[in-house]
């Protein structure tokens, strides 16, 4: 039978568990496994109150009951021996209208005073946090044997980071900072079997493993693994926790060597190097991780604005034989300027979420056409290059128009060239693999000889199997 897995105040990638609003009144009890997130950053707030926001009278209500309802839901399902895992993101901290007033003077001189007190998120656990700090960092380190959590950390603790340390006071503690000053993860049993897992959060790129189609926002095939991996290594967990007649941890002094096996220095041995490996492939595994986000920069190119997509253009410009760079001189600054064999062109560049590629950015590169032949240095006119990603966030095969019928018009009377940024993609990840000179050569003339219009790049070679995903 399938286990009932709640997560309240946290979506987890692919759906794979029911989610509950922090704004909500359930019972934790219908739940097998419970994952919660102290968040109250949905209650409204329209002024702030010594440097922190303050919940409105209205929402103060809802939200000393909401903080009320969790603290003990919490407490009863893990004295009734279920278990929560509880993720700790940065705490927030607010003042809400306590909902008691006072008063002063008399008459038209007389002032209601509202009284208003301090809260956190973090106030809605069953548990005090001893010297609770909102700091973050990545390098975390296990703080002895990690006992049941030991394979999720093997699989998730590469992505995840901390928020918040605390004190090892009233908890096991079983992740800690770098070198162990602070605690970032732990453990609370109760009596009767149940406990609060406290974890850093895990780090994944919803954006990278979502899409959109029209309105609504879909997880791709990778999301659904991941959330499922994520839920598989947490219900492991659970049942090592629930294992009844668990051995009782060793005395201190057991550590004497006039307790030591025989055995134990072999064994200590062949562990401390196992530890020395596993170091140097964790090494590794962040080495290859960065050598990925890299390789990955391509992507930029069918849903970034802004800066990344900067990027990953001058990135596909370079793969096209370009030398491509931006430029940055004095109060001039250019997305790209890049050149060949054919010629120099001067790039700008724009992401649009949900429209086509406007006159204003076409304006813009014609400012910097006349700026850019303005400098000593440059004796001919570079070629104007537009680059569009419109309706970025709509997947490219359900995308129509690009550009506007004014910004083509411009594009005509300049004789710039406009390039879809999603047709450079698969261009891009097939020289990306394969060293195809002529083939680069051709979709550089391509951009060269196209005045006013949207370039048509050469067919990729029939053996290359690319296209868009």
């Amino acid at each position: 039978m399938a286990q009932a897995i709640f997560s309240v105040g946290l979506s987890l990638p692919g759906n794979v568990a029911e989610h509950v609003a922090f704004r909500s009144d359930r019972s934790l009890f219908d739940a097998d496994i419970v994952l919660f997130r102290p968040d109250i950053s949905g209650y409204s707030s329209y002024e702030s109150y010594s440097g922190e926001p303050l919940v409105s009278e209205s929402e103060s209500v809802a939200l000393m009951r909401d903080m009320a309802h969790w603290k003990a839901e919490l407490l009863s399902v893990v004295n009734a021996g279920k278990i929560v895992f509880v993720f700790l993101p940065k705490p927030r901290s607010v003042y809400y209208h306590t909902g008691t007033r006072s008063h002063s003077g008399t008459g038209r001189s007389r002032v209601t005073t509202r009284h208003v007190a301090p809260t956190s998120s973090y106030d809605c656990l069953p548990v005090t946090l001893s010297g609770l700090t909102p700091r973050s960092g990545t390098e975390i380190s296990p703080m002895g044997d990690l006992g049941p959590i030991a394979a999720y950390w093997s699989e998730f603790g590469a992505t995840s980071a901390y928020e918040v340390y605390f004190d090892a006071t009233g908890l096991t503690a079983l992740l800690g900072t770098k070198n162990r000053e602070k605690a970032v993860g732990g453990l609370v049993r109760s009596k009767a079997g149940g406990a609060l897992v406290l974890l850093p959060p895990v780090k994944w790129d919803e954006e990278a493993l979502t899409f959109s189609r029209g309105a609504s926002t879909y997880w791709r095939k990778e999301g659904v693994t991941l959330g499922k991996r994520l839920v598989s290594s947490l219900v492991e967990i659970s049942k090592v926790l629930r294992q009844r007649g668990r051995r009782s941890p060793a005395p201190a002094w057991t550590s004497n060597p006039d307790y030591l096996l025989p055995t134990e220095n072999t064994i200590l041995t062949q562990i401390s190097d196992i530890d020395q490996r596993v170091g140097k492939l964790a090494d590794k595994r962040k080495k290859l991780e960065s050598e990925l986000a890299d390789a990955r920069e391509l992507y930029g190119l069918l849903y970034e604005t802004g800066a990344p997509l900067e990027h990953a253009i001058r990135l596909a410009l370079t793969l096209l034989g370009f030398k491509a760079e931006p430029f940055r001189e004095g109060e001039s600054e250019f997305d790209v300027v890049f050149s060949s064999d054919e010629g120099r062109f001067l790039g700008e560049a724009e992401g649009k979420d949900s429209k086509a590629i406007n006159i204003d950015k076409m304006s813009q590169l014609e400012r910097n056409l006349q700026e850019d032949f303005a400098r000593e240095e440059v004796t001919e006119f570079a070629k104007g290059a537009l680059f569009g990603n419109a309706s970025r966030l709509t997947p490219p095969a359900e995308r129509t128009v690009y550009f506007t019928d004014k910004c083509i018009s411009a594009a005509k009377r300049l004789r710039v060239a406009l390039v879809r940024t999603p047709d450079l993609f698969p261009i891009a990840r097939y020289l990306s693999a394969t060293a195809d000179p002529p083939f680069a050569a051709a979709c550089r003339r391509a951009i060269f000889e196209t005045e006013g219009e949207v370039v048509q790049f050469p067919a990729l070679p029939a053996a290359s199997g690319e296209g868009l995903p």
